[in-house]
């Protein structure tokens, strides 16, 4: 019996210990939990019987603590991305959902002078987050330029679609038409280095009926959903990248 609890200490204890390493703390608070059931099961009986049920009412209590962060790092703080960036599409993962949501330590910190760089994610017709498309060739590089390096990113816009909008215009597609929609999004400004939100606002789609010339959905209503014009970015975000 206290060889399998000793074993039990030994495999969780280590378990856990790569997981706060890997950047998993949820994972390791519950290997960690698992290892201190030995130690903790030996310590209750050599406390006299008399005792113990104080002894178990706390322990029970700190369990529930370390069970509480763990769902907590779980479901509501980002993760630690793990793995190199090499592009701007590797950043993706900082507007993913909750529990997949990512931060990238590789990148720099929101701090020293301006500009600070941000790198722009917007929900598209299949509600997956990608670069927004139409963006000036010749903005500047903070302005999630094409040559800008993704471990200079200080700042990850996320921009949700919130609304369908108005209705703009009818937009052929082969041998059939689509709705196009000016939309409203809301954008989540993160922290690429710590995940941290740094703020949040409303960004409006392109009033101009302007119809692609290729749109992907996988709806059996499909709609096109039409971007923020680039004098929109810089008009709400320019107080985080310009100040």
């Amino acid at each position: 019996m206290a060889t399998a609890m000793l074993l039990v200490f030994l495999v969780a204890g280590s378990v856990a210990y790569y997981d706060y390493s890997s950047g998993s703390p949820e994972f390791g608070t519950i290997f960690g939990l698992i290892a201190l059931a030995p130690p903790t099961i030996w310590f209750v009986l050599l406390v006299p019987a008399g005792y113990r049920k104080f002894i178990l009412v706390g322990v029970a209590g700190i369990m529930a603590l370390l069970l509480g962060y763990a769902a907590y790092w779980t479901v509501f703080a980002p993760k630690q991305h793990v793995g190199d960036v090499r592009q701007l599409a590797d950043l993706q993962q900082a507007c993913a959902g909750r529990m997949a949501r990512q931060f990238y330590p590789q990148t720099s910190a929101y701090r020293g002078a301006r500009p600070h760089p941000v790198a722009l994610f917007i929900e598209d017709s299949t509600d997956t987050m990608v670069r927004p498309d139409k963006l000036p060739a010749d903005r500047a590089t903070e302005w999630s330029g094409d040559d800008l390096n993704p471990r200079n990113v200080q700042l990850v816009a996320c921009m949700d679609r919130d609304d369908d909008g108005s209705f703009l215009a009818d937009c052929p597609m082969g041998d059939r038409s689509v709705p196009l929609f000016q939309a409203s999004y809301l954008v989540t400004i993160f922290e690429s280095a710590t995940g941290h939100e740094i703020g949040h606002d409303r960004l409006a789609g392109n009033p101009q009926a302007t119809c692609p010339k290729f749109s992907l959905s996988y709806s059996k209503n499909p709609k096109i959903f039409a971007q923020p014009l680039f004098s929109e970015y810089t008009r709400i975000l320019s107080r985080y990248v310009e100040q």
